[in-house]
C-alpha cells in the first residue's frame, strides 16, 4: 500500500518512475540486446575487469539522482563513494570547470599556479581556525587518495630521517583500515583479500587494533616514523574513532617523536558533520599530516597532503613531484567546493539528515532484528549493520531505485550528498524499509 507522502509524490513532476517502486520492482537488470547490455559487452572486450560493477550504465545525474541509459531514475546514496558531496550536475562546478578549460587546463609544475595557490590558502586557513596542526601548514597536491597517502608515508619517513637519522622508519596502521591500492598504501590496508597476490609489500609496517589504547602501547616505539589512522573508518566498516583513542595516539607520537597522519579521504571535508573529521579533539590530538581527496572537487581528480611546518621544513626541491598535481581546473573547482562544504548551511544539513537517517535506522533494528544488528557512523558517513552479507538488500534496493554501497563487517554504507533534500532522504528510507520488509518474509 502507498503511504500518503508517496501518493503525493506521484503527482510531482519527475517522480513517476520512483513512485512505482511501491507497486512492484521496476528497475530490472538489462536484457540481452539492450543499449546497456551492448555497452557492457564492449567493456568486457576492452577494459581490465578489476571492478565488480553493477549492470548499469549511467547517462547523467542531477542533484541526488542518477539516470541510466534505459532512462531509469535512481536515488544516489553512494555519491560516487563519497565524492559528489554537492550532488551531480552542480551548475557552479560546471561553470567554473568550463571557464577554466578555456583559459588553462595544464601548464606543468615548472610555473606558479594561481588556482592551486588559492585552494591551498583556503585549506590552510580552515585548518588554522579549526585544528591545531602546526602553522603555517603546507600542501602538496596530487590526484587521488592513494597518491595522497603515498605522499604522506614518504614525507613522514623523510621527516623521521632528517630528525633522527636511519633506523626510524616503522609505520603503524590499524585493523579494518583502508588507505589505497598502490603497493605502499596497500601495505597499510588491513583487508587480506586486497593484498593477496601482491606481496611482499612495504616492509616495516605494523598493525594495531583500532580504538584500543593498550594495543598502541605495544607497537609504537622509538623506531616508529608515523601512525596513520582514519578518524572514521569507511571502506573497512563504518567505525568512528573514540576521542580518547586519538588523544592517546597523539601522546604516543609525541613520546617517540613520530608523525600522526589522519586519513580524511572519505570522512573529511564535511561528511562527518564537521569540516575536518578530527576537529572533535581539536588541539588535544592535532595531526602532523592530513590527507584529503574524494569530495575536494566534486568529482574532478584531485587530492591533497597537508603537513605541519615541522614536516614541511624537512622537504626540499626535487624530493617529490606529480605531473598532474595541482591541476588548474580541479583546483579552481576545489576552491568553490571548500567554501560550500565548510558553510554552516551544508554542515547543518549534514547533522539534520544524520538525525533523520539514524532515527529510522533505530526503527529498522527493532522491526527487523533477524536482519539488522545496529548502525554506526558520523554525519552522512553511515553504516547499517547486517547480521549477514547485505548483498541481497543492496541488489533489491537498486532494483527499486536506490543506490547503496557495501562495506566491511557486513555494513551497507549510506553516503548521500551533503546538500541532500529532506524529500530524497524520506524516499530513500522508504525504499530501505520496503526492502527489509521483503527480505524479512
Amino acid at each position: 500500500m502507498l503511504c500518503k507522502r508517496s501518493l503525493q509524490g506521484l503527482r510531482q513532476p519527475g517522480f513517476q518512475t520512483l513512485s512505482r517502486r511501491f507497486l512492484s520492482v521496476t528497475h530490472e537488470d538489462p536484457a540481452p540486446g539492450t543499449t546497456t547490455a551492448n555497452i557492457v559487452d564492449q567493456e568486457l572486450g576492452n577494459i581490465i575487469g578489476v571492478y565488480a560493477r553493477y549492470p548499469l550504465v549511467m547517462s547523467h545525474g542531477q542533484g541526488s539522482y542518477l539516470f541510466d541509459k534505459e532512462g531509469r531514475k535512481y536515488i544516489d546514496f553512494t555519491s560516487g563513494v563519497a565524492v559528489t558531496s554537492l550532488g551531480h550536475g552542480h551548475p557552479e562546478v560546471a561553470r567554473l570547470a568550463g571557464d577554466q578549460c578555456t583559459k588553462l587546463v595544464h601548464s606543468s609544475n615548472l610555473y606558479y599556479n594561481e588556482p592551486a595557490i588559492e585552494l591551498s590558502s583556503k585549506l590552510n586557513n580552515s585548518l588554522a581556525q579549526n585544528s591545531k596542526i602546526s602553522t603555517p601548514s603546507k600542501i602538496f597536491f596530487s590526484n587521488s587518495g592513494t597518491e595522497a597517502n603515498e605522499t604522506a608515508l614518504k614525507f613522514a619517513r623523510k621527516a623521521a630521517y632528517e630528525t633522527n637519522g636511519e633506523g626510524k622508519s616503522q609505520i603503524v596502521y590499524f585493523n579494518n583500515s583502508f588507505h589505497g591500492r598502490s603497493l605502499g598504501s596497500l601495505s597499510i590496508t588491513a583487508n587480506p583479500k586486497y593484498r593477496r597476490g601482491f606481496e611482499p609489500l612495504l616492509p616495516g609496517v605494523v598493525q594495531a587494533t583500532y580504538n584500543d589504547i593498550e594495543s598502541i602501547k605495544q607497537v609504537i616505539n622509538d623506531k616508529t616514523a608515523a601512525v596513520i589512522v582514519e578518524p572514521v573508518q569507511g571502506e573497512g566498516g563504518i567505525c568512528p574513532a573514540n576521542a580518547e583513542f586519538l588523544v592517546a595516539l597523539r601522546k604516543a607520537c609525541d613520546k617517540f617523536n613520530a608523525s600522526l597522519i589522519y586519513d580524511e579521504i572519505q570522512c573529511g571535508l564535511g561528511r562527518s558533520g564537521d569540516f575536518w573529521a578530527h576537529s572533535i579533539v581539536k588541539d588535544q590530538a592535532s595531526p602532523d599530516i592530513i590527507t584529503v581527496a574524494k569530495p575536494l572537487a566534486n568529482g574532478l581528480p584531485i587530492s591533497a597532503t597537508i603537513v605541519s611546518s615541522k614536516v614541511a621544513e624537512t622537504l626540499h626541491a626535487g624530493e617529490h613531484g606529480s605531473t598532474f598535481g595541482g591541476n588548474p581546473v580541479a583546483c579552481r573547482v576545489g576552491s568553490f567546493c571548500v567554501d560550500e562544504l565548510s558553510s554552516s548551511k551544508i554542515l547543518n544539513n549534514v547533522r539534520k539528515q544524520h538525525n533523520t537517517l539514524t532515527s529510522r535506522f533505530a526503527e529498522f533494528t527493532t522491526k527487523y532484528p533477524s536482519l539488522i544488528r545496529g548502525y554506526a557512523g558520523r554525519g552522512l558517513l553511515l553504516g547499517l549493520q547486517f547480521n549477514q552479507s547485505p548483498t541481497d538488500f543492496i541488489n533489491i534496493a537498486r532494483k527499486q531505485g536506490l543506490l547503496l554501497l557495501p562495506g566491511g563487517n557486513n555494513n551497507t554504507r549510506v553516503l548521500p550528498s551533503l546538500n541532500v533534500k529532506d524529500s530524497v532522504i524520506a524516499d530513500g528510507l522508504d525504499i530501505m524499509d520496503d526492502t527489509l520488509k521483503h527480505l524479512s518474509k
